[in-house]
């Protein structure tokens, strides 16, 4: 087995065990466990703690693994792709996560544990920041192209994953909240277009 499948195997098991009985319970025996390693601490070979287990799955195992929005030098055919065409992917991508039931009880505990628990909060807002400064880069690439109007990107990245966040928050978290959500698709449509509409330089 080489060294990066051994790797996902652990983050796998980690998710599992995460998802299961919750950041704070979860212990690094449990986690090789799940991954069917024999040794713990064949763990630290790969990851120096148990927060950085947890980091490596929110920027590894997300919808977003594939788009290099952790990278500083984006590629130039990704900012060129235009809203309509990238951003209903990427929410496509997401969304298409909630259909995991690990990844939807993942997604409950970090959500309970992140304001009571500095590493998982920490990590979240980590996570978060990165999405944010490239959405905002790309944004801000949008408007020096004249595809967008001039306006501050922090706020309208913060509108466009507040959108999404309702959604998720909905399905994951707040049952009541799902009355009255059109179809996934609709609600994926609707929002890009409301927000895009909104934006473009000619609105």
């Amino acid at each position: 087995m080489s060294e990066q499948d051994r790797r996902q195997l652990i983050l796998e098991g980690a998710l599992k065990v995460f998802s299961e009985q919750g950041y704070h319970k979860a212990s690094i025996k449990e986690i090789a466990k799940a991954a069917g390693i024999k040794s713990p601490a064949l763990i630290y070979h790969y990851f120096a703690d148990k927060k950085a287990v947890l980091a490596a799955i929110l920027t590894e195992m997300t919808p977003f693994s594939d788009i290099p929005i952790f990278q500083d030098d984006v590629p130039s055919d990704l900012l060129d792709r235009l809203p309509d065409i990238l951003l209903p992917m990427a929410i496509t991508r997401i969304f298409a996560f909630l259909d995991n039931p690990r990844i939807l009880a993942t997604i409950r505990v970090f959500i309970s544990e992140a304001a009571r628990m500095d590493e998982v909060g920490d990590a979240v807002a980590e996570f978060q920041q990165h999405g944010l400064r490239f959405l905002s880069r790309y944004i801000q690439h949008h408007i020096d192209s004249g595809y967008f109007r001039p306006h501050d990107t922090a706020t309208s990245s913060r509108a466009f994953i507040g959108m999404m966040l309702a959604y998720v928050l909905g399905q994951a978290v707040f049952p009541g909240m799902r009355d009255g959500f059109p179809q996934r698709d609709a609600y994926i449509d609707d929002s890009v277009r409301i927000f895009v509409k909104g934006l473009r330089n000619d609105a």
